[in-house]
């Protein structure tokens, strides 16, 4: 280890009053994002249960448990992407209305 970053790692600027507000920034900062990424996980696999429950579509590629853990990791990303998929005009209505192939009279 170098002289360098042995030197940022002693002082590193937790230890004096500003520090502890620093730390209790952080901590609140972190604590708030755990929570976010918490409800729109799991706000997604709700949609994603009525989604396969009640409108017998369910959901693309995988089933609700992994849309929760990809949304729980990936956090607003993941949640962008559910809704392109599940949501927008990009999903194409199911089941496929059916087509005549006869002429209009």
């Amino acid at each position: 280890m170098s002289f360098s970053l042995l030197f940022l790692a002693v002082s590193f600027p937790f230890g004096g009053p500003d520090g502890v507000f620093l730390f209790g920034l952080y901590g609140f900062y972190f604590i708030a994002l755990a929570v976010l990424h918490l409800a729109m996980s799991s706000a997604v696999y709700s949609d994603a249960c009525r989604l396969k429950t009640h409108l017998r579509s369910g959901t693309f590629l995988v089933g609700p448990g992994m849309w929760w853990l990809a949304t729980l990791l990936g956090g607003m990303v993941a949640v962008a992407i559910y809704w392109l998929i599940h949501h927008s005009r990009l999903r194409p209505a199911w089941p496929p209305k059916e087509t005549s192939t006869r002429e209009p009279i």
